[in-house]
């Protein structure tokens, strides 16, 4: 299945995977390559998604769902969901 059309929590873990999060020069460096090494219309899509996803996922506020949580441990589960939620947002889902 082509990434284009993966699920948001799909999408998340390719960023997760990819250390989009913490290293998005590297992954912008990383669909360059992509691009080259696949050229076409399916390979084009499918960057141009995981770009948007990353946009969206970046726009959660992380230090604001860390206050919000009682327990430490929840924060990342909370994170996740949010940003998982912010990809299919983006996407209109």
């Amino acid at each position: 299945m082509p990434i284009a059309d993966a699920s948001p929590a799909v999408q998340l873990q390719i960023l997760r995977r990819a250390d989009a999060f913490r290293r998005a020069d590297r992954f912008a460096q990383l669909l360059e390559v992509a691009l080259y090494a696949e050229p076409g219309i399916v390979i084009e899509k499918s960057t141009a998604r995981l770009q948007r996803a990353l946009a969206a996922a970046n726009t959660v506020d992380a230090g604001a769902i860390a206050r919000e949580v009682q327990a430490p441990a929840e924060i990342a589960s909370r994170l996740e969901r949010a940003r998982e939620q912010a990809i299919a947002a983006a996407r209109g889902d």
